[in-house]
C-alpha cells in the first residue's frame, strides 16, 4: 500500500481537520490508524490490520461547500461580516505562528500541484476520484467495523464531498508527477526529504516569493506565458482560521465579533479614538509592562511598550491602528462613559456582595510553630502535649516582659519557630478564610481582635502560636478600583453580546 504522497501527508500532524489540500486526506488516514490512500493504480486493500477504535465523529457544524474569499463570514445583527475583513484580524493574530506559516505554504503548495498538473498535461478524471473515494470509504468502513464512512468523516471535518473531491484530485495528481519524477512504483512510499525536495524544486522554477509583494497578497508565483499567480492574504487568513483547533477558532471567532461589536457600539456613541487615547493607552501599558517586570525580579528602569514590540517583530504602527487595540481602547472609553462617571463608586456599591466574594475579608497573621508527634519517640523530638506547653510559656513570656507584644512576638519567632516563616518574624502574609483552612488554621481568626494571641493551637504537624497582626475589610475600594472597573468592561461587553444576533458560516 502506498504512502500518502506530501499533499496527503502534511509536515506536521494538524491539530485540527486541515481544508487545504494538503493535508485532507491525511486526516482521514489519522482518523483510522490502518487508513493509507492508495495511488491510482495500486492493488486494492485487503484485510485491514488491527486498528485503534476510531473516534466517533465531533459534530461542530454542517459540512459547508468552498467558500469564495469574498464571501461573508457571517452575519452581525443582519449585516454581513466582511471576510477580508476577519482575515486580516485572523493573519494578526496567528500570522506569525508556526500554524500561520504552515497554512501559507499549504496554499502555495497547492498552486505549484496545480500549475504543473496542467504544464504536465495530468489529468485526474471523475472516475479517479470515484475510485480512490470507494477505496476510501471501504478502508474505512473495514477499520471501524462498519461504523464509519467517508460521508460520517467528511461531516465531521465539516467539509462538503464535493470540495473534498477537489482536494483529492490534486493529492491523485501530485502522487502521480512525484512517483514519475523519482521513478518509484504506484506503491512505493515516497520518503520525506525527497517529498520536500520536489516542492522546494517547485518553489524555484515558478519564482515563488513572499516578500516584495503587491498589495493584498501573501505570495507570488511566476505562470509561463501567464505572468503573476497570487495568493491572496485573504485565502491565506481564511485557510488558517479553517485550521485551527475547534477550541482556538471559536475563541478567535468570537473576539473579532467582540471587536466588531465594539467599533459599532463606539459609532452610534459618536466616540473616535483620538491620538490622546493613544498616547494615554501606550503610558499604560508601559506601566503595566515595567509592573511585570519589577514582580519577576527584572529591571524595568527604561522598559517601553513600543520598544517591545519592535523586538518581538510586531510593527508599533500596524498594532496601534489595528482594530484589537482601537477595540480596547473603546471598551474603556464606553465603560466609563456608562458606569465609571463617578469614579465607578456606583458600580462598585451596586456589586459589592460580588466584590466581597471575590476579595473577600482577609487577616494577617504570625506564628511560632513548633513540630510535634502525637506519640513519644517520633522524628518531631517532643509530643504534641510538650510542644504546647512550650507555646504557652512563650506566650506568656511575650505578655509580662517589658518589650513591646509585637516586638517580643517576632523575636520569639526567629529564635524558636521552626516553620519557613521563622525568618520573617513570622509573618504569614494575609490570609482569606480559605487559605486559612487550607494551612489547618480556624478562619475564626477573621473575626479576632488586631493584636490578639491565639492559641496554641495543634495541628496535624505540631503547634502554633499566633498573632493577628493586620485585619483586611471585604473588598475594599480604593485597592480594588483597578478590579471594579475591569468588571464593569466585562459586563459592557457581555450586554453588547446578549443583545446582538450573531450568524457564523466558517
Amino acid at each position: 500500500m502506498a504512502a500518502p504522497s506530501p499533499l496527503l501527508r502534511p509536515s506536521a500532524p494538524p491539530r485540527a481537520p486541515w481544508l487545504g489540500a494538503l493535508a485532507c486526506a491525511a486526516l482521514l488516514a489519522c482518523a483510522t490508524p490502518s487508513l493509507a490512500v492508495a495511488p491510482q493504480g495500486a492493488a486494492k486493500p485487503g484485510a485491514p490490520r488491527p486498528a485503534a477504535k476510531p473516534p466517533a465523529p465531533a459534530p461542530r457544524a454542517a459540512p459547508r461547500a468552498p467558500r469564495a474569499p469574498g464571501d461573508p463570514i457571517g452575519t452581525l445583527d443582519g449585516r454581513p461580516l466582511d471576510a477580508a475583513r476577519f482575515a486580516e484580524f485572523v493573519l494578526s493574530e496567528q500570522g506569525k505562528s508556526g500554524a500561520g506559516l504552515e497554512a501559507l505554504d499549504h496554499l502555495v503548495q497547492a498552486q505549484l500541484v496545480a500549475l504543473e498538473a496542467t504544464r504536465r498535461g495530468i489529468l485526474v478524471t471523475e472516475r479517479d476520484l470515484d475510485e480512490r473515494v470507494a477505496a476510501l470509504d471501504q478502508q474505512l468502513k473495514q477499520s471501524s467495523d462498519g461504523k464509519l464512512s467517508i460521508a460520517d468523516q467528511l461531516a465531521a471535518m465539516s467539509l462538503d464531498a464535493s470540495a473534498f473531491r477537489t482536494l483529492l484530485r490534486q493529492s491523485i495528481a501530485c502522487e502521480r508527477m512525484m512517483g514519475a519524477d523519482y521513478g518509484l512504483r504506484s506503491d512505493a512510499e515516497i520518503p520525506r526529504e525527497k517529498q520536500s525536495l520536489w516542492f522546494q524544486e517547485l518553489k524555484g522554477r515558478y519564482g515563488v516569493r513572499t516578500a516584495e509583494l503587491p498589495a493584498g497578497a501573501a505570495a507570488v508565483l511566476l505562470e509561463e506565458g501567464q505572468g503573476e499567480r497570487v495568493v491572496s492574504r485573504v485565502e491565506w487568513g481564511l485557510e488558517l482560521f479553517r485550521a485551527l483547533a475547534p477550541a482556538d477558532s471559536d475563541r478567535l471567532f468570537d473576539e473579532y465579533v467582540g471587536i466588531e461589536l465594539l467599533l459599532g457600539a463606539a459609532q452610534q456613541a459618536r466616540l473616535e479614538v483620538t491620538p490622546q487615547h493613544v498616547a494615554r493607552e501606550v503610558q499604560e501599558r508601559t506601566k503595566q509592562l515595567a509592573a511585570k517586570l519589577k514582580a519577576a525580579g527584572m529591571a524595568a528602569d527604561d522598559v517601553d511598550y513600543l520598544a517591545t514590540l519592535r523586538a518581538r517583530g510586531d510593527d508599533p504602527d500596524a498594532v496601534l491602528a489595528s482594530d484589537r487595540f482601537r477595540a480596547e481602547i473603546l471598551l474603556k472609553e464606553l465603560a466609563r462613559q456608562r458606569y465609571g462617571a463617578d469614579g465607578w463608586k456606583r458600580y462598585y456599591a451596586d456589586h459589592k456582595a460580588d466584590f466581597d466574594r471575590e476579595f473577600g475579608r482577609r487577616v494577617r497573621v504570625s506564628t511560632i510553630h513548633l513540630r510535634a508527634d502525637a506519640k513519644a519517640g517520633g522524628p518531631a523530638g517532643r509530643t504534641l502535649a510538650e510542644a504546647t506547653a512550650a507555646l504557652e510559656g512563650v506566650k506568656q513570656r511575650a505578655q509580662a516582659g517589658d518589650v513591646p507584644v509585637a516586638e517580643a512576638f517576632a523575636s520569639f519567632a526567629r529564635l524558636r519557630s521552626e516553620h519557613e516563616s521563622a525568618a520573617r518574624g513570622g509573618d504569614l502574609g494575609f490570609l482569606a478564610a480559605e487559605e486559612l483552612e487550607r494551612a489547618g488554621l480556624p478562619s475564626a481568626l477573621l473575626d479576632e481582635k488586631l493584636g490578639a494571641l491565639v492559641g496554641p493551637l495543634p495541628t496535624l504537624s505540631g503547634a502554633h502560636l499566633l498573632r493577628v497582626t493586620e485585619l483586611r475589610a471585604a473588598s475594599p475600594f480604593d485597592e480594588i478600583v483597578g478590579e471594579v472597573e475591569k468588571a464593569a468592561r466585562r459586563q459592557l461587553l457581555q450586554e453588547l453580546r446578549k443583545a446582538a444576533t450573531v450568524e457564523r458560516k466558517i
